[in-house]
């Protein structure tokens, strides 16, 4: 880098730390503003801070690798993603909107009666709140580590008080003890706000770059032909589609149904927003500029990336990675960095260098936030000490956001492959299985059995991390005829949720249902739909209906007609289907006129959304 790339870099992170400081004193008053931003948030900085999370330093490596060793056909986990965020978005997040929760954890102390609801928020609090939420930080901070090797020119290596310390450790260090300074002193709204600006400084270069590499190549044509020439393999990228598989079979059938009910890392800015109308805003939003204007660039560089950084210079000048088979590969997630430093002019590499600091650190802030807002508003607060000041605990977040980040540290600085780190993570959240979605839509559910998910889950997670649970699922996937990191993270997330599942259903079919009086408070509270008969029986005319089952699935169609419209558009664009990305435009049109439609019948004028 030359030394206005550093100048430029400099600037904006104190333009960063100058915003985070000036929404400090406000952030201070009290744990709503702190938490929950007041619940004044707009949709669309909620949008613009969803998209910003999504575009980790990791991400823009992980995408460009996994398009790289997979093909196109391995992004169907993208769409698959885009599914399960429409159904998310339609029938769950309105209702912990409506809920008008806190943090999500608050959820069990409504849902649940006695030692059960204690239990169960503790746990979720400790695993999901600080472990779950401490890997998805540190994810970032392993990218940051691939990028400052090679974007920032860093010697591998620097004497510090006599002894040599790993520059990569420092960087990480750094970026960490930046994104705390102003997420720790502003609280919510000031994460929501320098997301938006990190949004674009990461944005903008991201696009230069694409634009170079993309006219290297020759355009749409040019990367279409020099596909065509890789033989056999060339159809995994030149499809969209795997052969029919177990694999199309989870990521479109089970994984958008499962766990709706469970942990959400972005359930915080949900909570922030104005009303459930404004949920609905934000999704729309949210999965435009995430999967399509975020998107596109990462799947598009790593084609490229094929050809202008080839496997036998990675592997002569990096470490290899790992395959869960055990076999060596390149370490892929070099080449997005690689090509910054190879491509980019002077200045741009500056920029590009700061957009890959405020892609981490709009991941950052969000994860170390929300880990300060549950740790203690759902166990410090309620157990440990009680009927302190609002400033106290304003204050004991902030000291939780630290102790967070350093254990972020701990696990970036150790940890190597961003893919597994996601897989791993995922892993965790899923292992309950489906009775998170029950306890939503089924009054029969119960503290005593989400107590045994959460217990049979943790459990299974570890036999399927293990040496022997390993070799299972290898077993399992030789058995189906499977193989590659998609096929290996579905049949371990099936077998640990499967097992975690008919635990759970055993025990709440041999155990009481929660008193009714418990049901009916929290029916009244979050209105769910689907199995709530007695309870609204008893409630009789004291409650409104749930919304419709069927304006709910055509919003959710619509929605995701403009977002697989989009994505499928570009990336038709990208691969010279023209054809393809006219039929794309047409859905997409579609889709805005019948979410539209449908907005307006469940919120018809003059209705209070909440």
């Amino acid at each position: 880098m030359h030394w206005i790339d550093f100048v430029i870099l400099g600037a904006v992170l104190v333009v960063l730390l100058i915003i985070g400081f000036v929404l400090s004193r406000r952030a201070s008053k009290d744990t709503a503003e702190y938490m929950v931003g007041g619940r004044k948030m707009p949709w669309w900085l909620i949008g613009f801070s969803d998209a910003a999370v999504g575009l980790n330093t990791s991400s823009m490596l992980q995408d460009s690798r996994k398009v790289r060793q997979d093909g196109v056909t391995g992004m169907m986990w993208t769409w698959s993603f885009a599914l399960k965020t429409c159904i998310a978005g339609v029938f769950f997040d309105r209702l912990w909107r409506r809920a008008r929760f806190t943090t999500q954890m608050e959820f069990y102390k409504a849902r649940y009666d006695g030692w059960q609801a204690s239990f169960t928020r503790i746990y979720d609090t400790v695993v999901f709140g600080g472990f779950v939420t401490s890997i998805w930080a540190a994810i970032g901070l392993v990218g940051i580590k691939k990028v400052a090797s090679v974007v920032l020119g860093l010697p591998a290596s620097v004497e510090l008080f006599g002894a040599n310390v790993s520059t990569e450790s420092l960087v990480v260090i750094g970026v960490v003890l930046i994104a705390l300074g102003y997420s720790a002193a502003a609280g919510a709204r000031g994460v929501y706000w320098t997301d938006l600006v990190e949004f674009f400084i990461a944005i903008v270069p991201l696009y230069f770059l694409l634009i170079i590499v993309y006219t290297k190549i020759g355009g749409s044509v040019g990367l279409r032909e020099n596909l065509e020439t890789l033989g056999p393999e060339k159809e995994k990228f030149l499809s969209f589609l795997q052969p029919f598989s177990i694999i199309y079979i989870y990521m479109f059938l089970i994984n958008p149904l499962l766990d709706h009910g469970g942990f959400n890392p972005g359930m915080q800015r949900i909570l922030s927003l104005k009303g459930e109308r404004e949920v609905l805003y934000s999704l729309v939003f949210k999965t435009l500029v995430g999967f399509i204007i975020r998107g596109l660039p990462f799947v598009a560089i790593g084609l490229i990336g094929m050809f202008l950084v080839d496997d036998s210079f990675l592997m002569a000048n990096f470490e290899t990675l790992r395959t869960p088979e055990g076999d060596a590969i390149p370490d892929w997630e070099r080449v997005f960095p690689y090509l910054v430093e190879q491509y980019l002019p002077i200045g741009l590499t500056g920029l590009m260098a700061a957009a890959f600091l405020c892609a981490f650190m709009s991941s950052f802030d969000s994860n170390i936030h929300l880990t300060g807002s549950v740790v203690v508003n759902d166990l410090y607060r309620p157990f440990l000490v009680k009927n302190k000041s609002e400033t106290h605990y304003v204050l004991a977040t902030k000291v939780v956001m630290t102790l967070a980040s350093l254990g972020s540290i701990a696990i970036g600085i150790f940890a190597d492959d961003i893919l597994y780190l996601g897989y791993l993570a995922l892993t965790i959240s899923l292992g309950g299985g489906w009775f998170k979605l029950l306890r939503i839509i089924w009054w029969r559910a119960n503290g005593a059995a989400d107590v045994a998910s959460q217990i049979f889950s943790l459990v299974v997670f570890a036999v399927v991390l293990s040496p022997l649970g390993k070799d299972i699922v290898l077993s399992l996937m030789s058995w189906m005829d499977l193989e590659g990191n998609d096929a290996f993270y579905v049949t371990r997330t099936m077998a640990a949720g499967i097992v975690s599942t008919v635990v759970a259903f055993l025990i709440m079919m041999l155990t009481k249902p929660e008193p009714m009086d418990k049901l009916c408070s929290f029916y009244k509270r979050m209105r769910p739909f689907g199995f709530w008969g007695p309870v609204r029986e008893k409630l009789g005319e004291d409650v409104q209906d749930p919304d419709s089952i069927w304006i709910q699935t055509a919003l959710t169609a619509a929605i995701l007609s403009i977002v697989w419209g989009g994505w499928f558009g570009s990336m038709c664009l990208l691969l010279a289907y023209w054809w393809g990305a006219v039929l794309s435009g047409v859905f997409m049109v579609l889709g805005i006129w019948g979410t539209r439609s449908y907005v307006r019948k469940l919120y018809p004028d003059g209705e209070v959304d909440g």
